[in-house]
């Protein structure tokens, strides 16, 4: 199984926007939203985030198939520090998922955009936050803080704060 991650352009525009939906569509689990008259989500993040500075949009395939998207912020979403990578959007479809194509995008990123990482999951999506905890875990040899109570917004779930560049290569 050969997994390539490659920065989008142009030319993936449409391909990337289509895989945005289902990566909605498989959030509607938490988000309860509904698809538009259009046969469409609406996501106004997804438009605010497209050729926006300070966003960077990236595609994994395996064996030449489409299996995922990322979007990398480089600024923290929490203090706005310019000095932060934030996982701002990271999806990879069912199919491929528990078959390491996660990780192995994930690492990828990490190992891209050397130095601090904010990574965000929402207090109900427990499955993203195992995933979080576990592929970071891996990549850092347990070298990240997470913090989970946030006085200013009760209802964010947990970030994983950890420094990629030293990855713990075990």
């Amino acid at each position: 199984m050969a997994i390539e991650v490659r920065q989008v352009t142009a030319a993936d525009e449409a391909l990337f926007r289509r895989l945005y939906q289902l990566y909605v569509y498989d959030f509607t689990e938490f988000t309860a939203e509904d698809i538009g008259p259009d046969g469409q989500y609406p996501d106004p993040g997804n438009e605010a985030h497209w050729g926006v500075a300070g966003f960077d949009h990236f595609l994994a395939f395996v064996d030449g198939y489409p299996a995922g998207l990322a979007i990398v912020g480089h600024a923290s979403t929490i203090s706005g520090d310019t000095g932060v990578f934030d996982m701002t959007q990271f999806f990879v479809l069912r199919k491929y998922r528990r078959r390491r194509v996660g990780e192995e995008f994930a690492r990828a990123m990490f190992d891209r955009y050397r130095g601090r990482w904010e990574v965000r999951e929402r207090r109900d999506n427990l499955p993203a936050q195992a995933f979080w905890r576990a592929i970071i875990g891996r990549y850092t040899g347990g070298r990240f803080t997470e913090r989970s109570e946030w006085q200013d917004r009760p209802s964010r779930g947990p970030v994983q704060f950890f420094d990629s560049s030293e990855p713990d290569r075990g």
